[in-house]
């Protein structure tokens, strides 16, 4: 569990969980931490969740109540991406989004996945080629 953590003045990534080995890394809770991008990054991912050999599994995870606010140049407050393994079934919940670009993004064939009763943004959405994945604000 990752809980109660200030992060501010991140460029890039604020926080990365995932693995490029042949492990389980599933049932992760990101919660209750305070989130900001530093100089603005473009592309940056403030939370990237990401699962990249194809003997892992990354599911079940949790990233809910946290505070992310970015600088408005690209970046992305949730992402979420799988290159290789399996990864589903990963909850984006109760977050508050500041000042994002976007907001949650599900990446290609990963899911399902769920985004739901996050505040502060409209845009939340999903890669191509995502299966059975909700978002709603």
């Amino acid at each position: 569990m990752i809980y109660g953590n200030t992060f501010q003045n991140c460029n890039g990534s604020c926080m990365y969980v995932g693995t490029s080995r042949a492990v389980a890394m599933n049932g992760n809770r990101i919660t209750n931490n305070v989130l900001s991008e530093g100089t603005p990054q473009g592309q940056a991912r403030l939370i990237f969740m990401q699962c990249n050999n194809y003997s892992a599994s990354c599911s079940n995870n949790q990233i809910t109540n946290n505070t992310i606010t970015g600088t408005q140049s690209g970046e992305t407050a949730v992402w979420v991406e799988r290159d290789a393994g399996a990864m589903a079934g990963t909850l984006v919940s109760g977050n508050l989004f500041k000042n994002m670009s976007n907001c949650v993004l599900f990446g290609r064939d990963t899911g399902p996945n769920y985004a739901s009763k996050n505040s502060g943004c409209s845009v939340m959405y999903t890669g191509d080629g995502v299966r059975g994945s909700s978002i709603q604000p």
